[in-house]
């Protein structure tokens, strides 16, 4: 027997080194590119995962149909670097 499960509600996590002024998440954690700060910025991931240090890392609600991927990411390239950083930075988010 098969039971099919439909969510009533849909939701994310987000958790960033960075947020916008009005609190959406804008960046990860970006350092310098090395294998060290590259192992640091994970570090960093970790330690605001199991201890939020802001109120706007919360659950979000999805307001729309589609379902919330999982992403985690850790490595020597940096996806959400601003012109001031070089993309060749390491970042951490998920």
């Amino acid at each position: 027997m098969t039971v099919t499960l439909k969510p009533d509600d849909r939701a994310y996590y987000a958790v960033a080194g960075e947020y916008t002024s009005t609190g959406w998440p804008n960046r990860g954690w970006i350092m310098a590119g090395s294998v060290q700060n590259n192992i640091q910025v994970g570090r960093d991931l970790f330690n605001a995962y199991y201890n939020p240090p802001s109120a706007n890392q919360r659950w979000r609600k999805v307001t729309t149909s589609h379902d919330p991927e999982t992403c985690w990411y850790q490595g020597a390239y940096s996806t959400t670097a601003n012109a001031s950083v070089q993309r060749t930075s390491v970042e951490a988010y998920a």
